[in-house]
This record gives structure tokens, sequence and C-alpha cells, in this order.
């Protein structure tokens, strides 16, 4: 057969699910539970069984597209064997039909590529993704780190890759604020989610002055990070190393506080792409 007909089958499908299962505590890990004002009514479990049947749905459909494109390469090869360059009518029809199978296999696998990076985030405004929307996560997604892979959708932006908090202008990962556009599904719950860091940032401020103001940084630390989930002795070390006075209260030293939190967190950039005009 000639390099110009020979059939060629499209990439392989995919066969990581970026965004199935659970996050990988590196990037979704998030803040400590204290770190909240009260929250509404939540069911973390049933937001994770959502995620888990949805990977199961498309882990389902990603081996049906295997198995398509394995016959296919094989209906190939056994054309290639038996019909070569040949013009009688007979190669000519099984020619055509073979390209329209390629075809139908390449959109199939297009098609999954698109549901699958659209299912590895959250859209908190701006709308149904569009096409370009899709195609620029995916480019975005190939310079991220594999525990990073997730991304959050905003009017006019999408962050994609970097840590939960960076993601969702939450630099103190709080769970809940009165200030928050939405919430997302981190590794430990639900987490709120903030037009601009800077309203991230206000949010946090006016959490640690209003109800932890009072206390000594240690104390307010041992509420905010409860030594039953988090290593709080290190936490407060790290908070010491960046020149925070652990023994002076809250409210004089919350200009070197937040940005020592914001670190301690683990505040990572990720890549912005702008979202497309319209879906």
């Amino acid at each position: 057969m000639s390099t110009a007909m020979r059939l060629t089958i499209a990439a392989a499908v995919v066969v990581v699910l970026v965004g199935a299962g659970p996050a990988p505590a590196t990037a979704d890990s998030g803040a400590r539970a204290a770190k909240t004002a009260p929250a509404e009514p939540v069911d973390p479990s049933a937001a994770r069984t959502a995620l888990e049947t949805q990977s199961k749905a498309l882990a389902a459909e990603r081996q049906s597209l295997s198995a398509r494109k394995a016959l296919l390469t094989a209906d190939i090869a056994a054309f290639d064997r038996d019909c070569g360059d040949s013009a009688d009518d007979g190669c000519r029809a099984q020619r055509a039909e073979l390209h329209a199978r390629q075809a139908a296999t390449n959109d199939a696998i297009a098609d999954w590529e698109r549901r699958r990076v659209a299912s590895s985030g959250s859209i908190i405004a701006g709308g149904v993704l569009g096409d370009a929307d899709v195609d620029a996560i995916a480019i975005a997604m190939k310079s991220v780190p594999a525990g990073f892979k997730r991304y959050v959708a905003y009017a006019g932006v999408i962050k994609v890759g970097g840590s939960l908090s960076w993601r969702t202008n939450n630099p103190g990962n709080l769970r809940n604020a009165r200030s928050k556009i939405g919430r997302v599904q981190g590794q430990g719950g639900p987490f709120a989610v903030f037009a601009t860091m800077d309203a991230g940032r206000a949010a946090q401020r006016a959490l640690y002055l209003n109800k932890y103001g009072a206390m000594t940084v240690k104390e307010a630390i041992e509420k905010l990070t409860p030594r039953s989930e988090n290593k709080t002795d290190l936490y407060l070390k790290h908070l010491a190393s960046a020149g925070v006075d652990l023994d002076k209260d809250v409210k004089s030293q919350i200009d070197v506080l937040l940005p020592a939190v914001e670190t301690n967190e683990g505040m990572i950039p990720g890549v912005e792409v702008a979202r497309s005009i319209a879906p």
C-alpha cells in the first residue's frame, strides 16, 4: 500500500484519568478543619461518590475505546496483507470502510479526551467550558506535575495546576467564608473559593482578627491547626522562623503572620489561561 494511502491510527488513548479519585496530598490536602466559619451542610462522601462514579464511567469507556482501536489496528494489518495497493472494487470498498472507521474512532477518542479534561476540575463562574477552554486546559496540563492536574474555572480565567490554595484564591485554606463565591472538593473535604486572591486574603485576615485576634499566636495556631490532624509543633517552628512572635497576640502579629501562614499552607502557582469569549 502506498505511503499516501496507508491508514494511520490516532494517538493511543490516554490511560491515566487525571480527574478521578482522591486528590494527591501534595496538591489538595488543604487546610485544617478548624480554619472555618460555620459551614453550610455538606456531604463530602456524596461528592466523593460522584467523583468515583464519574471515574468508573470514564475508565469503562476508555477500555471500550482501547478495544475498538485494537480491532481497527488488526483489520488494517489484514487489509495491508490482503489488498496492499490493489485498485480492484473490493479493496477500494474495504479501504473506504476502514477510512470511515478510522475517522469515527479518532473522533471518539478526541471526545473522550475532552470529557476527561473537563471532568478534572470545577467551574465556579463563567458557565460551561467552550471547546477552546478545554483545549487550553489540556495544553496547560502538559506542563503540570502529576499530583496537581486539577483546574478551577472563573468567569475570565482558568487556573490550572498549582496547589489547592492557589487555584481557589484561598491562601489560608479556609473551609468557608461569607465572601466565598463557591466551594470545591479537596482531599479533606470542601474548601472555599474566592473571586480573587485579595478577596481570599481579606477573608483570612477578618477571620484571624475577629475570632483569634486577642489570643497569642501559639494559642490560635493550636486551634487552627489541631494536633490531632497536623504536625503543630513543626507548623509553629516554621512561623517562628519567618519572624512571627508566637507569644504575642494575633492582632499585633497579623501582618507577619498571614504571609507566613500562606507560605506554610503551600501556595504553589500553576498556569493561568484566559477563558474563551463564548462556550
